[in-house]
């Protein structure tokens, strides 16, 4: 079956993980305790995926925050907004992307794949600040869609939003617990974004410089097709 579509991760996928941490830096330092659970509450949330299912996402996260804090959920969550999430986006103003991701990224375009994006954080300006917003069709948050990585609900509606099967997409990430893992979890190929590539990794593609990647996409191809 071919590949017909190509989905990304962002943070740490179109540009490298280092200026991730860098850009989180301001939040640490703002409020560290606010930090530190806000990550606990998230690995709460994959390993117990359907805790609380029936809220929305953010909520749920707060309320996990709140009970660590031991502080009112509105107050938490007003507290989260300002010094994670918008402080955060600010801070990402200065995120530059890998080297030849926007010469890939119109390479792949112009042979007729459609472009997406799953992130595990809200989208927001993101693509604009990295100069690639108008090569992708979709831009979907993991919060959004209820669970967060590996679950596989994500990378589905991802597909759908697409318009393909999952099996009729590659996606692309730096995380193999999180975005290699659930993607295939999915039904899709997979390419992994690392330095030094690892034989146990079930990945389909390996890379580490995205000028590779359009001739590593040729090549699975022409390997599914066989």
């Amino acid at each position: 079956m071919a590949i017909k579509a190509l989905g990304f991760d962002i943070d740490g996928t179109l540009y490298p993980h280092w200026m991730m941490i860098l850009s989180g830096f301001p939040s640490f330092i703002t409020n560290p305790r606010l930090f530190i659970y806000f990550s606990r509450s998230r690995q709460a949330l994959r390993e117990n995926p359907d805790y609380l299912s029936h809220l929305p996402f953010r909520k749920r996260q707060t309320r996990i925050i709140s009970q660590y804090l031991k502080t009112e959920e509105n107050r938490v969550g007003e507290i989260l907004d300002r010094n994670f999430y918008k402080l955060w986006e600010r801070s990402f103003r200065l995120i530059k992307p890998f080297a030849g991701l926007k010469h890939t990224l119109e390479e792949l375009s112009n042979r007729g794949y459609p472009l997406g994006v799953l992130s595990d954080f809200p989208v927001g300006d993101k693509l604009s600040f990295l100069g690639v917003e108008s090569l992708f069709s979709c831009a979907l948050s993991a919060e959004d869609c209820g669970y967060l990585k590996p679950h596989k609900k994500p990378f589905l509606i991802l597909a759908e939003t697409l318009g393909f099967p999952p099996e009729e997409i590659l996606y692309v990430g730096n995380s193999y617990s999180k975005d290699i893992v659930g993607a295939k979890a999915a039904g899709m190929s997979t390419a992994l974004i690392i330095n030094h590539p690892r034989s146990h990794y079930e990945a389909d593609i390996q890379f580490s410089n995205y000028r590779e990647l359009p001739a590593n996409v040729s090549a699975l191809e022409e390997k599914l097709l066989l």
